[in-house]
C-alpha cells in the first residue's frame, strides 16, 4: 500500500464522516451493538468498491449504481456507498478480495470506536472512527 492510496482511503473517509455516523445511528437504534458492526465506505469506481456498491443496490432497490456515479461524476465528487454490515459478514464480504483487513476486523475494537472499513484506490484499509452513540451490549 502506498501512501498515497492511504491518503485517498482516508480522504474519501473525512468526506464521508457524517454519512457515516448516520447510517450507524440507524442500525444502532434498531438493537444493534456498535462493536459488532462494520462500516464500508467503497469507492464505487474501484474494483472491489464497485463490486459492494452492486451488491448493496441488490438489497436497496432505491440505490442505482450508475446514477450514483454520474451525479458523482457531474459534480468532481467521488461515487460513494456506504453500508454497515455485522462483523461475521464484513468478515466474509474481505476474505477473497482484502484478505489483509480480515485479521484486523476480527479483533476487539476499543470503546468508543466503530469499525470503519474504506474501500478505494485498489485496496481496504481498517480505520478505528470515534463515535458518539449509544454502544449496546455486544460481544468484542
Amino acid at each position: 500500500m502506498t501512501q498515497a492510496n492511504l491518503n485517498k482511503r482516508l480522504d474519501l473517509l473525512h468526506e464521508n464522516v457524517e454519512g457515516v455516523m448516520a447510517m450507524l445511528a440507524k442500525v444502532v437504534t434498531s438493537g444493534e451493538a456498535i462493536d459488532d458492526l462494520v462500516v464500508v465506505v467503497a469507492d464505487a469506481r474501484d474494483p472491489v468498491g464497485a463490486l459492494i456498491a452492486q451488491a448493496q443496490a441488490k438489497d436497496s432497490p432505491g440505490l442505482d449504481v450508475d446514477a450514483l456515479t454520474a451525479r458523482a461524476r457531474a459534480t468532481g465528487k467521488i461515487p460513494t456507498t456506504i453500508t454497515v454490515l455485522p462483523r461475521r459478514t464484513a468478515i466474509r464480504l474481505f476474505s477473497p478480495p482484502s484478505p489483509a483487513v480480515v485479521p484486523e476486523v476480527a479483533q476487539p475494537i476499543a470503546p468508543g470506536l466503530v469499525r470503519v472499513v474504506v474501500v478505494a484506490a485498489g485496496g481496504s484499509t481498517l480505520v478505528g472512527v470515534p463515535v458518539d452513540l449509544p454502544t449496546g451490549g455486544g460481544s468484542a
